[in-house]
């Protein structure tokens, strides 16, 4: 069937995994042909290009891309890849404005707990209860770590349940410290309406997540509950920071990225564009570092 554009998708998608890149762009390339306006496989189309290092090619796919899917997540990161290697920097800024895009907060601590140290040993205590807690889960950047599922789809929500409305009303503070401004790509797509995935991320010795993207999220962020001493020193080495801005590796890179690092807090909130890369730095403690990421998916 050589007209069915899903089958020359499929193959792309295998042969991408399969790392034959230039084939991969052919078989997108022969499904676009048939649906041009397939926002995820245009998507894909042009993180083929980033791998040959055709960032020319991989911004007109992205932009593409972007037209008939405004806010498409993995779009949106990955322009932001073609546009730093092609040295566009006043746009790149525009997209990825780390300083302005990136905002930290501190908590309120809800009732009925007494203190900050209180609640967030309840927080600690939950996740690593929990029964979904799972060392390294497969398709996942959580390294030498612990993460659990979705805490929002269990049952019982213990103190996660004054998290989400700690979240909630972080959202709202977000969303009034950057209006709305028509035709931009991130401030132009907010949701009128999200929900959460919430999950825990428990990371030890050399503990670590790679440079990713939340892919299905408008908004995301982490919270800290447990810090270890050493994430709390300014060390030079930034020990279980968070760093912003980099992104995942491009064998044809050439451009140095700009980053900002963030040091985590007991207490600490983080909220950020989903399509923002962030990693953290591998530390070494015998205190295990414990945060709950967020994602807020749009639901109109």
């Amino acid at each position: 069937a050589p007209s069915a554009a899903f089958g020359h998708f499929n193959l792309g998608n295998v042969l991408q995994r399969l790392e034959r890149f230039e084939d991969a762009s052919e078989a997108y390339r022969q499904g676009l042909e048939i649906e041009p306006d397939s926002p995820q496989p245009l998507a894909n189309y042009g993180r083929t290009l980033l791998w040959r290092g055709d960032w020319a090619a991989a911004l007109g796919a992205f932009e593409r891309c972007l037209t008939v899917s405004p806010g498409h997540t993995g779009a949106l990161a990955q322009k932001a890849i073609a546009l730093q290697e092609l040295r566009r920097d006043g746009e790149l800024v525009e997209l990825v404005d780390l300083e302005r895009f990136v905002r930290l907060g501190r908590i309120q601590v809800p009732d009925p707990y007494a203190d900050l140290t209180d609640f967030n040993r309840a927080l600690v205590e939950h996740c690593l209860n929990h029964p979904t807690l799972t060392y390294e889960p497969s398709d996942n950047t959580t390294e030498k770590g612990y993460q659990t599922g979705n805490l929002v789809e269990q049952v019982e929500l213990g103190p996660i349940a004054h998290l989400i409305e700690l979240i909630n009303q972080g959202a709202k503070d977000y969303c009034a410290a950057l209006p709305l401004v028509p035709g931009h790509l991130f401030l132009g797509q907010r949701p009128d309406k999200w929900r959460f995935d919430i999950w825990g991320t428990v990371l030890g010795a050399q503990g670590h997540q790679s440079a990713h993207i939340h892919r299905d999220a408008w908004l995301s962020g982490c919270y800290y509950a447990q810090i270890p001493d050493v994430v709390r020193a300014k060390g030079e080495g930034h020990d279980g920071w968070i760093e912003f801005g980099r992104p995942q590796f491009y064998p044809h890179s050439k451009a140095e990225p700009r980053v900002r690092l963030c040091q985590p807090e007991e207490g600490l909130i983080i909220l950020f564009p989903s399509y923002i890369y962030h990693r953290t730095i591998p530390f070494e403690a015998e205190v295990e570092r414990v945060s709950i990421a967020f994602d807020l998916i749009p639901e109109s």
